[in-house]
Formats: structure tokens, sequence, C-alpha cells
């Protein structure tokens, strides 16, 4: 019974060990993302108002950057995807109310085309095994496919599709 408590408990100290050695690469992919956009190619869109923009950066083919923006009111949102040879690595959604002082924040960490670690408002991991994680993980999954697919030509999407992605993305998430 010891034998097989210290085994399990080894097995999942590896797997901790793992994750968090994932998670560094991941912060390191997303420095060296930031660091590359002086010399990325920007495509940009935004609605006549303002209210609504979408910037894609690209490297060479690859695209490397999605920013997706908007205001409305005191609301701000802010969705950034971070992508890696054709992969979705990273999420960062923020939500700001100017007249509460407030900024919600979500960060979404992907290895190997799967959601790894979901940062939320709290800064606390939402745990794998929830519905709630689950269904996060196919959207945002069903936002990479929009992404690749679109990043290019932010023009076609035009104002009521950028409103209508912003709206279907901006995730259940509280």
């Amino acid at each position: 019974m010891a034998v097989a408590l210290s085994m399990t408990f080894s097995v999942q100290c590896q797997a901790a060990s793992t994750i968090e050695t994932q998670i560094r690469s991941i912060r390191s992919d997303y420095a060296a993302t930031n660091a590359d956009l002086a010399r990325a190619r920007k495509i940009a869109w935004s609605d006549e108002t303002g209210d609504t923009g979408i910037e894609s950066y690209f490297v060479g083919k690859e695209l490397k950057k999605v920013v997706l923006s908007g205001y409305a009111g005191e609301n701000s949102t802010r969705h950034e995807y971070y992508f890696r040879h054709g992969q979705l690595f990273f999420v960062f959604r923020q939500h700001e109310t100017e007249g509460k002082h407030s900024n919600v924040q979500h960060r979404f960490y992907f290895h190997n085309g799967r959601l790894l670690r979901w940062l939320d408002a709290n800064k606390k991991p939402v745990a794998p095994s929830s519905v709630r994680f689950r269904r996060c993980e196919i959207q945002l999954k069903d936002a990479q496919r929009f992404w690749l697919r679109y990043a290019a030509m932010p023009r076609r999407i035009g104002q009521e599709g950028a409103k209508s992605h912003l709206g279907q993305v901006l995730l259940k998430t509280d």
C-alpha cells in the first residue's frame, strides 16, 4: 500500500513538474512573439467609430498574434490570441469597466492543441475536469480555426462579423 501511494505521488509530482515546464516555455514564447512584433506585418481594421478593432500580425506568412478589441460605453474588452506554427498557444482576455474600476483578466495556456491551464479572474486555476474548462477549450479551438482562416482579411470580416465574433468569444467565464 505504501509503495503504491509513493508511486502515485511520484507520478503526480512529475506531471505537475512537466506542466510547469510547459507553462514556462509558453511564457517564453509569449515574450518572444511580442518582441518580434516590430518586424511583423500588421493588418488592421476598425469600424467607423473605432469601437471595434482587429489587428493581425504575421511574420512571413505565419500568423503570430491577433488582437480583438471592443468598446461600449464604460466597458472595454481586449482579446489577444498567440500562435506558433499554426497552433494557438496562449490567449489573454481582459474586460474593464471604468466606472467600477474593474479589470477582469483570464489567461489560457495551450500545449499541443490542448488547453493546459486556465487562470480565472482571481488568477486561480480552473479545474481541468470541470465542464466549464472543457466548454472553454472547445470555444477557444473554434476561435483558433476562425483566426487562422480570417486573420489575413479583417476587412472581409467587417463590422458585423467582428462584433458577432467578439460576442461569441466573450466566454461565460465568470
